[in-house]
C-alpha cells in the first residue's frame, strides 16, 4: 500500500511539472507593447448591507481583479493564455487586486458608498510565430476607500 501511495505521489509531482513547464512557453513567447494610451478613472459603488435583527457584527468583503480585454484574435491564439501574459506583465508593479472590508455592526442597515480608483492601459500583443498583433486593454484597481455611509434604519 505504502509503494502504491508513493508511485502516485511521484506520478502526480510529474504530471504537475509537465503541465507547467508546458504551458510557459506560450506565455514567454508573448511581447506586451505599450501605447500612450493612459486614463485614470474613479468609479462609485453603492453596496447596502442589512444586519437588521443581527446579534454579531457582519464583516464584508468586496474585492476587484483586474479587467482585461483582447480583441482582433484569430481562432488559432488562445484567449485565456494572452490575458494571463498581460496580467502577468502587470502584476509586479500592481499586485492581483484591491479590496475593502466593511463591518456592519447588530441591529443596523446601512448602505455604503465605495471609491474605486482604476488606471487603464493599452498595447499590443506580439506572439512569436505570428504575424497578427491582437490587441489589449486592461483596468487596474489601484485604490478604494469608502466615500458616504447612511444609516438606512431597520
Amino acid at each position: 500500500m505504502r509503494r502504491i501511495q508513493s508511485r502516485l505521489c511521484m506520478l502526480t509531482t510529474i504530471l504537475f511539472v509537465l503541465v507547467r513547464c508546458a504551458s510557459k512557453p506560450e506565455i514567454s513567447s508573448i511581447e506586451i507593447q505599450e501605447t500612450d494610451d493612459r486614463s485614470l478613472q474613479g468609479i462609485g459603488e453603492t453596496i447596502r448591507i442589512n444586519n437588521c435583527g443581527g446579534e454579531a457584527k457582519i464583516e464584508q468583503n468586496i474585492q476587484q481583479l483586474h479587467e482585461i480585454r483582447v480583441s482582433g484574435l484569430s481562432p488559432e491564439l488562445n484567449t485565456q493564455v494572452l490575458r494571463e501574459a498581460v496580467a502577468a506583465h502587470y502584476a509586479k508593479d500592481y499586485g492581483t487586486s484591491r479590496d475593502i472590508s466593511l463591518i456592519i455592526p447588530p441591529n443596523t442597515h446601512k448602505e455604503i458608498v465605495i471609491a474605486w480608483m482604476y488606471e487603464t492601459r493599452s498595447g499590443v500583443l506580439i506572439v512569436k510565430g505570428k504575424s497578427e498583433q491582437p490587441t489589449f486593454t486592461i483596468k487596474i484597481a489601484f485604490g478604494v476607500g469608502p466615500v458616504a455611509s447612511t444609516d438606512l434604519g431597520c
